[in-house]
C-alpha cells in the first residue's frame, strides 16, 4: 500500500524542544515524525482470521539492538516484500538511531548489523530499495544525508547530500523517491545535546508558527538526483498515493497544498483555499471544492495538470482514513452535496458508477473490491456513543450488514470475512485496552473475541499481517496470526 492524501490535514499543536547547549545557545529542536505511510494507516486487507490470534513471535528493543539499546523506543520505519525495518535508540557503539532490518513471518534480524544514524526516516520503493534520509553534519551544517540501501543485505549502494537546514521526510514513488526537507535554521543534532541540558517543551496553535520554507527533491531507485524544488512558504507536509505519479504538499497550517509531478518535480497545481481538498491517482489528480456546499465540484486533471472534466453537486470524501486507501482512476470516492449518499465515480469517464445512501464519517478502500465505511452516531439515551460499521462491494455498492459497537472502537484489518475491530467495545474514547473482537460481516455477529494483551501496545497492520506493537515503556514487536 501507498500513501495517499485527500484532504489537508490542520494540526492543533506543534511540540518544540528549546535546548540550551554550552557550545551552541539557542539550537532549537523541531520534533518531526517519518513520513507517514499508508502501510500503517487505517484499515486494510488481512490474513486469515477464523480464529483469536496467538503469538507467533516477539522482539524487544534489547532483542534487535542489543544491551545497551533504550527500552524504551521501537518503531516501525518502512515496511515491505516481507521484511520490516525497525528503528530504536543505542548508546553504543556510538549514541544514536540503530537501524535493522526484521523478516515479518519469523521476526529474525535480515542485516548482520544494525546502521547507527541521529533519526531515520525511511520508505521502501521498487525493486526491494530502502531509501532513508537522516541529518548529519557537512562542512560544519547540519544537512540530510538520503543513503540507498539493499533491503535485503543492508549494504549502502549509493548516498546523497541535500544540503539545507532542516528535518527530512521521504516517501517512495513510482520508480524512485521524493524527500522533503522542512527548512528551520540553526538546528542542532540529538546527538550532540549535552546529557544535562535543559529541555523545555512550548505549546503552539499551527496558526501562532512562523512561517516557513521547504526543498524538495527527486531520486531515482539507484540514488541518481532528478530534480530539486522549494515549495511555496509552509508547505511541508509530504503526501502520496498509491499507483499515483505524482506527490503533494500540505500546508502546515491548513491553508491549502501544491501538487507535484515525481519525474519531473514540476508543480501542476496550487490551492490557497482550506476548504478544498485532493485525490492523487494514476495518471492524474481531482480537486473538491465548494465542501459542504450545495455548489460543490470535483474537477479531473491530467499528470500535466489539465482540466479533464468534473461533476456539480457533488465533493470528495474527505474522511482522515482515505491516506491508507489504494485508490485507481475508476473509483473516485465522492459524497453527494444534496442529500447524504456515498458513491465513486469514474475519472476517465466522470460517471458515477454507484451510491449507498447516509454518509460516513470515516472510510477506507481496504483493498481492490471493497470499502469500510464507518458512522458515528449521536449519544444514547442510556448512555455512550455508538458506532456503526459497514462492508460495501468497490464494484457494485452492495452492502454488508452493519455492526454496532461503542464509539471506542477502531478498525485494524477485514480478512475478505471478518472485519477485526480493536478497543474495548463498550468505550467512548479511542485508544484504549488492545482487546480484539471479529465480526462476521454477513451476519453482522461477532465470531471471536480476544483477551486485552497489554494496556500500552497497539494494534498494526504491516502488509496483511498483524502485529501488536510498544514504542515506550517496554518496548517491544510482536507478530500475531
Amino acid at each position: 500500500m501507498g500513501d495517499m492524501s485527500v484532504r489537508p490535514r490542520l494540526p492543533i499543536v506543534i511540540v518544540a524542544l528549546m535546548v540550551t547547549m554550552v557550545v551552541v545557545v539557542g539550537v532549537v529542536l523541531w520534533p518531526r515524525g517519518h513520513a507517514e505511510t499508508a502501510d500503517h494507516v487505517g484499515a486494510v486487507a488481512l490474513e486469515t482470521m477464523e480464529t483469536v490470534p496467538s503469538q507467533v513471535w516477539k522482539r524487544s528493543a534489547q532483542d534487535l539492538f542489543g544491551p545497551d539499546a533504550a527500552a524504551d523506543n521501537l518503531e516501525v520505519v518502512a515496511d515491505g516484500h516481507g521484511v520490516l525495518v525497525v528503528s530504536g535508540r543505542v548508546s553504543t557503539p556510538r549514541p544514536g538511531s540503530a537501524l535493522i532490518a526484521v523478516d515479518a513471518e519469523s521476526g529474525e534480524p535480515v542485516w548482520d548489523e544494525p546502521r547507527i544514524g541521529e533519526s531515520w526516516n525511511c520508505a521502501i520503493g521498487a525493486g526491494g530499495v530502502l531509501a532513508c534520509a537522516d541529518n548529519d553534519r557537512v562542512d560544519g551544517l547540519v544537512a540530510t544525508r538520503v543513503d540507498f540501501f539493499d533491503l535485503q543485505t543492508g549494504v549502502v549502494s549509493a548516498s546523497q547530500t541535500i544540503r539545507y537546514p532542516g528535518w527530512p521526510s521521504i516517501t517512495a514513488v513510482e520508480d524512485g523517491f521524493v524527500v522533503l526537507v522542512e527548512g528551520t535554521a540553526n538546528i542542532g543534532l540529538l546527538t550532540e545535546i549535552d546529557p544535562d541540558a535543559e529541555l523545555v517543551a512550548t505549546v503552539s496553535f499551527a496558526s501562532e508558527l512562523p512561517d516557513q520554507r521547504g526543498r524538495v527533491v527527486g531520486y531515482s531507485r539507484t540514488g541518481r538526483e532528478r530534480w530539486a524544488v522549494d515549495p511555496p512558504v509552509n508547505h511541508l507536509r509530504l503526501q502520496q498515493s498509491a499507483g499515483s505519479d505524482m506527490v503533494a504538499l500540505e500546508d502546515r497550517k491548513g491553508a491549502g497544498f501544491s501538487i507535484y509531478r515525481a519525474d519531473t518535480g514540476e508543480r501542476v497545481h496550487t490551492s490557497s483555499r482550506s476548504g478544498d481538498l485532493y485525490l492523487l491517482y494514476e495518471g492524474g489528480f481531482v480537486i473538491g471544492s465548494g465542501r459542504y456546499t450545495l455548489s460543490s465540484t470535483v474537477a479531473f486533471h491530467d499528470s500535466a495538470g489539465r482540466y479533464q472534466g468534473g461533476l456539480k453537486g457533488w465533493q470528495l470524501a474527505s474522511y482522515r482514513n482515505w491516506p491508507s486507501a489504494t485508490v485507481d482512476r475508476k473509483r473516485v470516492p465522492v459524497l453527494l452535496a444534496k442529500r447524504p449518499a456515498f458513491g465513486v465515480v469514474s475519472a476517465g469517464t466522470h460517471a458515477v458508477k454507484w451510491t449507498v445512501p447516509g454518509i460516513a464519517d470515516d472510510a477506507t478502500q481496504i483493498d481492490e473490491d471493497h470499502y469500510l465505511l464507518s458512522t458515528g452516531d449521536l449519544y444514547a439515551a442510556n448512555g455512550g456513543y455508538t458506532k456503526s460499521w459497514t462492508i460495501v462491494d468497490a464494484d457494485s455498492g452492495e452492502r454488508s450488514r452493519a455492526v454496532s459497537t461503542g464509539f471506542g472502537k477502531t478498525a485494524v484489518g477485514f480478512d475478505g470475512e471478518r472485519l477485526v475491530l480493536a478497543g474495548d467495545g463498550n468505550a467512548d474514547h479511542s485508544p484504549n485496552v488492545p482487546h480484539l473482537t471479529a465480526y462476521d460481516m454477513r451476519t453482522g455477529q461477532a465470531v471471536w473475541d480476544s483477551e486485552p494483551v497489554d494496556s500500552k501496545a497497539i494494534w498494526r497492520q504491516f502488509g496483511r499481517r498483524l502485529f501488536l506493537l510498544q514504542s515506550a515503556g517496554n518496548a517491544f514487536l510482536a507478530h500475531y496470526k
